[in-house]
């Protein structure tokens, strides 16, 4: 399931916009968008420069002309090559040092020495190249060797370099093919193909550099997702362009190359993936890296793929999936189809730990919680994230934004509505988010006093009207507690019927908020939580959901308990909202509106406006715990063992659904569904041959119950100037 939607996510934007979906209505076809309809052609221009870097009104100014990445180097302004940073581990064991392969795009100005450019670093993985899953485990198949972790820390060789390159003759003689090759099960991507993203800031005179990491395509050692190799494997990029490590321009090592058009001033953006390097880079305190953007990172990788003691990625492991789904650097054939022994016995030992701890906080997944390690960062951060996002949920952005704050460090965050994507061509209180960000950068790289620094604590886009509201610091609030009116009312919840969800909400494109509200008491008991809200009614924070329930089989394991917060109109009208669809994956509808221009001889960007579907009913929030960790905190330390429970007895449940700010408007009400395993999460994507829904079979349990005391629900919210 998680692979195959990583690979849409990071699909060229092209191939991104093409699969967004435009809900008609609540059960009517959703029809596609394809990215190039109604889209004018873009108007060329030229600019002349004189090479020198350009800032006016606090933001960079076009200051060269641009030229397409696989347009070559000659007569350009941009130069582009590759370079490979030497690392300070053999995680691959061939006796030397692993190297990591950087595609670099520099102000041609910059390299001649008229000015210094700063850096705009984006570490996504997918970058290099993804395995094609089509034939799912046979292209990484395990191998249940021995391993031992220790040995990933050994170090080799270094390489001593022959000579010296200058970066304009490692760009005279670079070839285009470095980063624009193709790959096995490419579908037509190429290397780095989202080397396009930063146009806007490159043509305004700041370099880019994009590396994926040890074990990617074109990279030495192992992909080791999550793990404090992989995550120093990007420091060292960030120490190669502050002049404190080498590399070379050829994979040999014979040439080292320099980066002495750069300022020794960096920052870190990506989305995804690429989003949780940056976290994870912060953490280090590397000198150079001024602030970091990223989009839908991820804090830890525990509260990923788990929640509350319980797995919700349809299988207990994870990290080794996405590792194996990006290492074509591990693959010893052109074709992709054999794969490094030794780290098919990586994969095998990190699955089956992950799988040993299933669920709970174990040291598998403490070693990857970046939230508790904010002692060191040095950086600025610019944190955003979708309040649809279903995939990387938003108690990351939450839990990184209070890790900056405890760090000491400027934090600012913008939780926008769509879903797990970035917000470039967006506007943010009427400024273009592009120059938002422009300014954010020259402030932090170029030390411009643009003020930026002091914009809002956080900026929030409404799902009434899609505007934005800022708050200087987290408003006050009051806690508004609402309840059931049952009493001694008792419901048996089952967990046996899920499969009919694939063939009646995704395979029909419903959409899937529905699903928690059409469900037979027998498998989800909804709540009426009714709040009396005459005015527009704000909650923000984390919903906090107590019940009473009784498992009925304390023998068995894995037990999900799901929660999810509803909007609904009391007399159930149709009501417009932002919806994402019916996948974890996907992201909001949206209409190209007013050009804005890049300047260069680009051609003009379209502003991108995210589009309402009618609907009556929208899922606000949601959270998952397990039936053997009753009565536990927020904190996923507390989720390290799983409790003992007796027969027969009645167990106190908090359930921390996803941090969120919502506006009810007048004449809605809210409701609770509480039923046993979410579709959403357990049941794993359709396969690539046949379409056809699948389950983890050696985890999850579909057939288990348990009991609610109605009269014993309550609910938190947090809400804003509430009415008395």
């Amino acid at each position: 399931m998680i692979q195959r939607f990583f690979r849409i996510l990071n699909a060229p934007l092209a191939v991104l916009l093409s699969s967004v979906l435009l809900l008609s209505g609540c059960t009517a076809e959703i029809p596609e968008i394809k990215a190039d309809e109604d889209v004018p052609e873009p108007e060329e221009e030229i600019v002349e420069y004189d090479g020198t870097l350009r800032i006016e009104n606090g933001a960079a100014q076009p200051m060269l002309n641009y030229s397409p990445s696989d347009s070559g180097n000659e007569g350009s302004d941009i130069l582009r090559f590759c370079v490979y940073v030497e690392t300070d581990h053999d995680t691959d064991a061939d006796g030397k040092n692993d190297l990591v392969k950087a595609f670099v795009q520099v102000p041609r100005s910059a390299a001649e020495g008229k000015y210094k450019a700063a850096v705009i670093y984006d570490p996504t993985p997918y970058s290099a190249g993804i395995t094609n899953n089509d034939l799912g485990h046979e292209m990484f198949p395990y191998s249940d060797d021995d391993f031992d972790y220790d040995d990933l820390y050994n170090t080799g060789d270094s390489r001593v370099a022959e000579t010296q390159e200058d970066t304009l003759t490692a760009a005279e003689n670079a070839d285009p093919y470095g980063w624009t090759y193709t790959f096995p099960g490419s579908d037509g991507n190429t290397g780095f193909y989202d080397a396009s993203l930063y146009d806007y800031y490159l043509i305004r005179g700041f370099a880019v550099v994009e590396a994926c990491g040890i074990g990617t395509y074109g990279s030495e050692g192992y992909e080791l997702c999550g793990m404090d190799l992989e995550r120093d494997s990007h420091k060292c990029i960030v120490e190669w362009l502050t002049g404190d490590r080498a590399a070379f321009s050829d994979k040999e090592g014979k040439k080292e190359i320099c980066a002495d058009w750069c300022n020794k001033n960096v920052a870190m953006t990506g989305c995804s993936y690429g989003g949780t390097l940056p976290f994870e880079v912060a953490t280090t305190g590397v000198k150079g890296l001024k602030t970091i953007i990223p989009f839908a990172g991820i804090a830890n990788w525990y509260d990923y793929s788990n929640s509350q003691g319980i797995s919700i990625c349809g299988s207990a492991d994870y990290t080794d999936n996405l590792a194996a789904f990006n290492s074509g650097g591990l693959y010893l054939d052109a074709e992709w189809r054999v794969m490094n022994d030794r780290y098919c016995a990586f994969l095998n030992r990190i699955a089956e730990d992950e799988k040993e701890a299933a669920g709970l906080f174990a040291p598998v997944w403490q070693k990857m919680d970046y939230s508790g390690s904010y002692e060191d960062i040095g950086c600025t951060a610019l944190i955003i994230h979708g309040l649809n996002d279903f995939n990387v949920q938003t108690k990351h952005a939450e839990a990184m934004y209070n890790a900056f704050k405890k760090a000491g460090k400027n934090v600012k965050l913008i939780l926008h509505q769509d879903g797990h994507n970035n917000i470039f061509g967006q506007m943010v209180r009427k400024e273009l988010f592009d120059e938002l960000v422009n300014k954010w950068l020259c402030h932090y790289l170029y030390d411009v006093d643009n003020g930026i620094e002091d914009m809002p604590e956080i900026t929030v886009q409404s799902n009434i009207d899609g505007t934005y509201e800022a708050y200087d610091v987290f408003p006050d609030t009051d806690t508004l507690k609402l309840g059931s009116d049952r009493s001694g009312d008792e419901t048996l919840i089952r967990s046996d019927d899920l499969k009919g969800f694939y063939e009646e909400y995704v395979d029909s494109r419903k959409v899937v908020d529905r699903y928690y509200l059409e469900q037979d008491e027998e498998y989800a008991k909804v709540f009426d939580l009714k709040p009396e809200n005459e005015e527009p009614l704000t909650f923000i924070g984390t919903p906090e959901v107590k019940i009473r329930l009784k498992p009925s089989d304390i023998t068995k394991d894995n037990m999900m308990v799901t929660a999810v917060l509803l909007d609904t109109d009391e007399n159930n009208k149709v009501f417009n909202a932002f919806i994402t669809g019916n996948s974890v994956s996907d992201i909001l509808p949206f209409r190209y509106t007013d050009p804005y221009e890049f300047g260069g001889g680009h051609g003009d960007g379209y502003i991108r406006e995210f589009v309402q579907s009618p609907t009556d009913v929208k899922a606000v929030s949601y959270g998952w715990t397990n039936l053997l960790t009753p009565d536990r905190g927020n904190s996923a330390s507390e989720y390290t063992e799983k409790s003992v429970l007796e027969e027969d007895e009645y167990y106190t449940y908090n359930i921390y659904l996803q941090p969120t700010v919502y506006t009810l408007r007048p004449g809605h009400t809210l409701k609770l569904a509480i039923l046993a395993q979410d579709p959403q999460r357990v049941l794993a994507d359709e396969t690539e041959n046949d379409n056809t829904p699948y389950f983890i079979d050696d985890y999850s349990n579909p057939d288990y119950s348990f009991t609610i005391d109605e009269a014993s629900l309550e609910v938190k919210l947090d809400v804003i100037d509430m009415q008395e």
